[in-house]
């Protein structure tokens, strides 16, 4: 088989990215980029913005694109042939951290009354349109764990252009989980980074204007079915920052059981990932280490695999791999309460 056979790369602007609309499947883990990740790529992006001022420079057009990353993405659906709706397989971190950062700069045009095309064409790149107008419940991005409610109160409180810093800042106030302030603070962040280094009005338009022409991602559309999704996703992160534990179980489990499994599983692995507020390992070990003999602090997958093939298959009475595997994530969510209660005494 040939790569086009089942993956087809092409060289993506900012423009191409947001013509289109996106969600995370609710079983990939939430947005996890720090601060620091974050002022990396902003820096990356003002390194490569401030060379493309310099007038005595002679570089090519070129040579001043900056490419910030390759993101798989798996048709969903075409949108009256207006847009069409795609499932982030990878790339997450970044679509998310760029969305941040369009967010940002409208929020600034908004709060400065700015009257510009650059304002029309950052809400056309976060909103897509029916009948010619903005629809504020099809924003461009839509996150599927227990990041999204704060991502699309972000996003419902700019379609009204309310102050999102504000809106933030304030949300701090209330009771929020780890990955909702951290995309609070990454938020916060951008907008601090912009307030140092975009001096005047026109900087910002500039800006955007660099960030539209030369920012530029490698977008493989992924034509496979999850299964191989999976195998793909596992083949692709190997090459790059190794994946987490939980990671490699999830991928080794969805290899494991029938295809017809996927959707109920996936959904209910997506519900585990919400249930332990992004704490599914730690559920995973704690679990494991109360209903079986296992007395090690931490599960690697090539433990998992053997816990799996005798302990677990013991356990569940079962009689082969994936019967046991989904014994395995069916009593997980039935007890996923106690595991509540434990953490939260802890």
């Amino acid at each position: 088989m040939i790569m086009t056979d089942f993956l087809s790369p092409e060289e993506y602007n900012i423009e191409n990215v947001f013509s289109g609309k996106y969600y995370i499947p609710i079983y990939q883990r939430p947005y996890s980029w720090n601060t620091e990740q974050v002022k990396q790529l902003l820096n990356d992006i003002d390194e490569a913005y401030e060379n493309s001022k310099n007038k005595s420079n002679t570089i090519s057009p070129e040579k001043m694109l900056l490419f910030v990353g390759t993101i798989f993405i798996k048709i969903q659906k075409n949108v009256k042939n207006a847009y069409t709706e795609y499932d982030i397989v990878d790339g997450q971190q970044r679509i998310t951290t760029l969305t941040l950062v369009l967010m940002t700069l409208l929020n600034h045009f908004y709060q400065n009354k700015a009257d510009d095309d650059v304002v029309r064409d950052i809400e056309n790149f976060l909103w897509k349109k029916e009948n010619r107008k903005r629809q504020k419940n099809k924003q461009i991005l839509t996150l599927g764990n227990i990041d999204k409610s704060i991502m699309n109160e972000l996003f419902n409180e700019l379609y009204e252009k309310h102050n999102i810093i504000d809106f933030a800042q304030n949300k701090f106030n209330f009771s929020l989980n780890e990955v909702e302030k951290n995309l609070l603070h990454n938020l916060i962040s951008i907008n601090e980074f912009f307030s140092n280094t975009l001096i005047s009005e026109n900087d910002y338009f500039n800006y955007f204007d660099f960030l539209k022409y030369n920012i530029r991602f490698i977008a493989i559309q992924v034509n496979t079915d999850l299964c191989k999704l999976f195998s793909i996703f596992e083949s692709i992160n190997s090459k790059g920052k190794p994946l987490e534990e939980i990671d490699l179980i999830k991928t080794y489990i969805f290899q494991n059981i029938y295809e017809s499994d996927f959707d109920s599983y996936l959904n209910k692995w997506g519900t585990l990932i919400i249930e332990t507020n992004d704490n599914l390992m730690d559920y995973f070990t704690i679990y494991i280490r109360a209903n079986i003999s296992y007395y090690r602090n931490s599960i690697k997958l090539v433990n998992f695999k053997s816990l799996v093939e005798k302990n677990l298959k013991e356990y569940f009475k079962s009689n082969n791999i994936r019967d046991t595997l989904v014994n395995f994530i069916d009593d997980l969510l039935k007890n996923v309460n106690y595991y509540k209660m434990l953490r939260n005494y802890r």
